[in-house]
């Protein structure tokens, strides 16, 4: 493990460095034993943390919503499934049921059929 946490380290001084030189085309920057650097870092990291943090939050918002969607179509003949999708809907509150009720029941027959088999 130490070792795994030395190669992200490193990549990731690597695309802090990649980033400032790429951000900061005009400016030279201050050698690596400055103050200033450090707080650069600083700053490179914690906006790519926010990015890596949005994408994360995206992902798992589209996996729970299909994994509702699939447990919705299941819930007629399935008491297991309507439970979990409700306790689903309870822990997730960035998830509106309404909304995917809504698109579930416009779904074709056809696709709720297929999606169930």
């Amino acid at each position: 493990m130490k070792r795994k946490l030395g190669d992200m380290a490193q990549a990731l001084d690597q695309y802090v460095l990649g980033t400032l030189e790429a951000t900061r085309p005009e400016f030279e920057l201050p050698p690596a034993n400055s103050l200033e650097l450090p707080k650069l870092k600083q700053v490179v990291e914690h906006k790519y943390l926010e990015k890596i943090i949005r994408q994360v939050e995206a992902q798992n918002k589209d996996y729970f919503e299909g994994k509702a969607k699939e447990l919705l179509r299941k819930q007629a003949e399935d008491l297991f499934a309507k439970s979990s999708a409700n306790l689903l809907f309870l822990s997730s509150p960035n998830i509106d049921r309404k909304e995917i009720e809504k698109e579930v029941a416009l779904e074709p027959k056809s696709q709720k059929l297929t999606n169930n088999c």
